[in-house]
């Protein structure tokens, strides 16, 4: 118990300081405690043969390849068409592109490829992204809760329900409460961010300073 303590806590600080990239420090753990003999090569390499994680793995190859033959970059074109208001008036137009996205994607590339959207919007028509932002991370767990491949979690949850044999996760079958979460999700996100979220004018800059390194 205590080596894996002690190898949880080492991955983690490795991961805080950036020392090593999360993935290797993830495999490096593995890797320590499989030679401390706390998992067996049994327990271990099966686990790179579930299914879930196979189709973890697919959904990013399948999210770089929308981003990258330009599907994502001409629907953000056409958002930037439309009229902007206000903050509240953006998030009534990008939020719900974005949960239907994140149905089919994984969250994290989702938003990667609508922050720079928004912060344009904010910085085109004098708007505080910082009342966009996480309001754009919520839509994106939202809309990844309304189907099996939304999340990662989902995947996982319904391949070790199978292992314990019950039925597995049907695609849409979350769908229906997941729909309702997230429209009753949007609409809180609609009605506070913009009272509740404060305005930081150095977000913007602070992100343009991240795209120039």
């Amino acid at each position: 118990m205590w080596i894996v303590i002690g190898v949880l806590v080492a991955t983690f600080l490795a991961i805080i300081a950036e020392k090593l990239r999360p993935e290797l420090a993830a495999l490096a753990g593995c890797c320590v405690l499989l030679a401390a003999r706390v998992l067996s090569a049994s327990d271990l390499f099966p686990v790179f043969g579930n299914e879930a994680i196979i189709t973890v793995g697919a959904m990013f190859v399948l999210s770089a390849a929308l981003e990258r033959t330009g599907v994502i970059a001409s629907a953000s074109r056409l958002l930037q068409t439309l009229p902007v208001r206000n903050e509240r008036f953006v998030l009534m137009l990008l939020l719900p592109p974005v949960v239907a996205v994140s149905a089919f994607m994984n969250n994290t590339p989702v938003v990667v490829v609508f922050l720079p959207i928004i912060v344009a919007f904010a910085r085109q028509h004098n708007l505080a992204a910082s009342k966009l932002l996480m309001p754009l991370s919520f839509a994106s767990i939202l809309g990844g809760s309304t189907t099996l491949i939304g999340t990662s979690t989902n995947l996982v949850a319904s391949s070790v329900g199978q292992r314990f044999g019950l039925t597995p996760i049907g695609m849409f079958e979350l769908s229906p409460v997941g729909l309702l979460l997230a429209g009753v999700g949007l609409a809180l996100l609609f009605i506070l961010a913009p009272r509740v979220l404060p305005r930081h004018e150095t977000v913007t800059s602070l992100l343009d300073a991240a795209s120039a390194a």
